[in-house]
Parts: C-alpha cells; sequence; structure tokens
C-alpha cells in the first residue's frame, strides 16, 4: 500500500522541474510560439542538470530540488526571460509595419482608383491631406526597418528595454488612428463614404482586407504593451 500511494503522489504532484517551469508559464507574458521556446529550453536545462546530480549519486527528487535550486528562482529568471519576449514582440510589431506600409498603399490606391466619380470638385484641402497622408503612407514602413536593422545589429551590445517596446506599441496605436481618422475624412471630403464601405465586389474584399490588418495591428499593439508592463513588474518584484 505504502508504495501504491507513493506512485500516487509522484502521478498527481508534479516535481521541483515541472512546477517551476509551471510558475514561470503563469507570469511570462509574450508570442505564444517564442514563450513555449523559452519554457522548452528551460525545462531541457533543468532535465541535464537533474540529470547530472542523478549520476552524482542523488535521489531523482533531490536531483530536481538541486536543478531548480542552480537555476535560480523564478523571481530573479523572469524578468530577462520576459525582457526577451517583450522584444520579440516588438519585433513582430515592426516586421508588421515594414510590409504594411506597402500593402495599405496599394489597396489604397486600387480603392480610390475603383471609386465613383464624385458629383462636385471637392475642396483644396481634400487634395493637400491626400498628399500628406500619401507622404506619411511611407515613414512607419521606414522607420520599422531602420528600428529592425538596429535591434540585429546592437542588441547584444545594447540590450533593448520595455521603454523601446513600449515606443512601439504607442506607436502601431497612433498609426492604426491616423489611418482611421485620415481614412473618413479623405471619403467625406470627397464626397464619396462609398471608399471606406462599397458596394459586394473586389473593392469590398479590399476594404475587409485592410480592416483586418489593423485589428491585427492592434492586437500587436496591446501585445507590446502588455509583454513591456509584465517585464516592468518583474523588475520591480527583483529589486
Amino acid at each position: 500500500m505504502w508504495g501504491m500511494d507513493s506512485e500516487r503522489d509522484v502521478a498527481t504532484h508534479p516535481g521541483p522541474i515541472s512546477r517551476h517551469v509551471a510558475d514561470m508559464d503563469r507570469i511570462l507574458v509574450g508570442p505564444r510560439g517564442a514563450k513555449a521556446d523559452i519554457l522548452d529550453e528551460v525545462r531541457d536545462g533543468l532535465d541535464d542538470a537533474a540529470e547530472g546530480f542523478r549520476e552524482a549519486g542523488c535521489s531523482a527528487l533531490e536531483a530536481e530540488r538541486a536543478a531548480v535550486a542552480e537555476f535560480g528562482e523564478v523571481a530573479r529568471v523572469a524578468p530577462e526571460l520576459q525582457r526577451e519576449l517583450a522584444v520579440t514582440r516588438a519585433r513582430h510589431a515592426l516586421m508588421f509595419f515594414v510590409f504594411a506600409g506597402p500593402v495599405g498603399e496599394l489597396v489604397s490606391r486600387f480603392l480610390w482608383s475603383n471609386a465613383d466619380p464624385v458629383a462636385q470638385p471637392p475642396p483644396s484641402a481634400a487634395f493637400e491631406l491626400a498628399k500628406i497622408v500619401d507622404l506619411a503612407a511611407w515613414l512607419p514602413s521606414i522607420l520599422a526597418a531602420v528600428a529592425l536593422l538596429v535591434m540585429g545589429f546592437c542588441e547584444r551590445a545594447w540590450p533593448l528595454r520595455s521603454g523601446f517596446v513600449r515606443c512601439v506599441g504607442y506607436g502601431v496605436l497612433v498609426k492604426a488612428a491616423w489611418v482611421v481618422v485620415t481614412g473618413v475624412s479623405l471619403s467625406l471630403l470627397f464626397g464619396n463614404q462609398a471608399i471606406m464601405m462599397p458596394s459586394p465586389g473586389p473593392e469590398s474584399l479590399a476594404v475587409v482586407f485592410t480592416w483586418s490588418l489593423w485589428v491585427y495591428a492592434l492586437w500587436l499593439a496591446f501585445g507590446c504593451l502588455r509583454a513591456a508592463r509584465a517585464g516592468e513588474r518583474r523588475s520591480v518584484s527583483v529589486n
């Protein structure tokens, strides 16, 4: 009976390594794939360390406890891992911007070139705003490409912190707000509200695609802000 109870305890109560990884899983915030990779690396490292302790003569439980103690408490290790996840989220957002600018410009030109003719000439302010929108459409893509290059070349020497990730998140929110406000303003100024909600056809698919892009952009933005905030909480709790 004692042996059966012992086996049942092992089956129902995870060991120190499993608990350690589970604690890490609960507090880390970031892209699912990147987070899973980090947790797999942590578990593999702990398993390797525990194997070394078992070969040195420790029992399985003692070996796992020793491996966890050697690795470090979650509160001590998590901030650096959270920083890595936050930077990964920011990198995803920047990569989105690199491609979203050209794609958005092509879709916008397609929509306006196929828009219905207006009944009366639009005001001059409409053309001035259209010029500004055309110029501003490429700026985030250029800045995102430069930021990615800087991250690639300088991240080892200059580790990026949560402030950078937060700036990326707010930048995405500003760009999304700019697209919505200017898009609605141009459609009203040119007297062609149908450009925002065209009749069924290729144009309507283009509009749905455009809005889907910016819904995804908002998801990236809030992901950056959540990851940055989690990193700050981890750092404060350690200090």
